[in-house]
């Protein structure tokens, strides 16, 4: 038995009813409290019990007021998941927020993480669709935008340059000369006021650092603000999107190498507190890196459904001073090139030059230029075999190799 079936069976001897059981189904103090009340009549038995538990504890009167008070055991009050009356699950943009649960944005500084969020908020707000053109799904278009990093003025001089109807963005913001504290119960319950009042579709939260003064490396630091954002959520049953940081990448970090759920910086419980969560990294697309070149937007994880695919974007100067997100497909990632690539590269444009020559005649000048005959040859087999054709067969005396028109590019 459970400890509070135990407690109800004695509470049930106290109070005079017979109990159809054995001193070995009893564990610790509740067997030596069960044997106290055996063969006693009911006017002795709340005395009886007493005396044992005082005898056994300095506290013993209070452990016996939680026997004499014991609550009836749970077991008839459990439900199948066939009873739970529980709402479906709705996207507010399919595959990547769900009204409802809590999404985490994830990327290092520079990349654009603030920008994402405002631009879904300008979207949401103008009716317009979500980055991959599907339409957003939320229970109104205001947006209640939680200002952790503090800063207002540069919010709103770039929702005015983006042409926003500021009148639908919501911004809860620190108070003066202090920081966002949603550990802190009136700072919790402003949050808890406001999107009752303003009834969001989006709530923002920018950044997880920043509402959390205990840091991010350990689960009892997270745990409280994260489960406060998930009830939030599901009470308002709207997107609700925590925008949080990655671990520090090295310098020389590989091309290609994209990123996933262990670069989120922190306690594995923010990961797992997530449904869904999305990453922003810069992509190199070319043999240098360049802070200010094409990005990549991706879902790295998600509990409640299938992955989409990820989605490119840039930031393309708006005035002076600002600049905007254009969405787009995702970036092709540069790699080194190998030498089949290379020799692929010399080719077409080997051919581009003298129009057509002989496969012998190549290979002498493909040596020269320091490629092997094996090399050549395989290229054209495994890279262009759709770029370049022969002129006759190819143990033909006449054989010529020459691209495909209309091939280039």
């Amino acid at each position: 038995m459970s400890g509070r079936e135990q407690d109800w069976a004695l509470r049930r001897l106290v109070e005079g009813h017979e109990v159809q059981l054995e001193a070995c189904e009893f564990r610790g103090y509740r067997r030596g409290a069960f044997e106290a009340l055996s063969g006693r009549t009911n006017g002795d038995r709340k005395l009886a019990l007493l005396d044992y538990l005082t005898g056994q504890f300095g506290n013993g009167r209070e452990v016996w007021q939680g026997i004499v008070e014991a609550k009836r055991p749970a077991s008839s009050e459990f439900l199948s998941y066939a009873d739970l009356d529980l709402p479906p699950i709705e996207w507010c943009w399919k595959g990547w927020m769900a009204n409802g649960l809590l999404t985490i944005l994830a990327a290092q500084p520079g990349v654009g993480k603030s920008l994402i969020a405002l631009d879904l908020a300008r979207r949401m707000i103008h009716g317009m669709a979500a980055p991959d053109g599907q339409p957003f799904s939320a229970r109104s278009q205001n947006v209640l935008y939680v200002d952790g990093e503090d800063m207002p003025r540069a919010t709103k001089e770039r929702g005015t340059a983006w042409g926003m109807n500021l009148g639908a963005l919501y911004p809860m913001l620190p108070p003066e000369y202090g920081t966002l504290n949603l550990e802190d119960g009136p700072q919790r319950d402003q949050l808890i006021e406001m999107a009752h009042t303003i009834d969001p579709g989006l709530i923002v939260v920018d950044s997880f650092a920043t509402v959390t003064p205990r840091g991010d490396a350990a689960v009892e630091e997270v745990r409280p603000v994260l489960s406060f954002l998930k009830g939030l959520a599901q009470d308002q049953n709207c997107a609700v999107l925590l925008i949080h940081h990655i671990r520090k990448r090295p310098a020389n970090v590989i091309a290609g190498q994209k990123m996933d759920m262990d670069a989120l910086r922190g306690s594995s419980h923010i990961a797992a507190a997530g449904r869904t969560i999305q990453g922003a990294e810069i992509v190199q697309t070319g043999p240098q890196m360049d802070l200010n070149g094409p990005r990549r937007l991706s879902v790295l994880k998600s509990n409640i459904g299938r992955v989409p695919e990820a989605l490119g974007f840039e930031l393309v100067p708006v005035g002076e001073d600002d600049v905007r997100i254009q969405w787009g497909n995702e970036p092709a990632e540069w790699h080194e090139p190998t030498e089949a690539d290379k020799c692929a590269e010399w080719l077409v444009a080997y051919l581009e030059s003298v129009g057509e020559e002989r496969p012998k005649q190549i290979i002498e000048d493909a040596e020269e230029a320091g490629f092997k005959r094996t090399t050549v040859y395989n290229t054209r087999r495994d890279l262009l075999a759709d770029r370049i054709e022969s002129t006759a067969g190819r143990r033909s005396p006449k054989n010529k190799w020459r691209l495909v028109e209309g091939s280039g590019g």
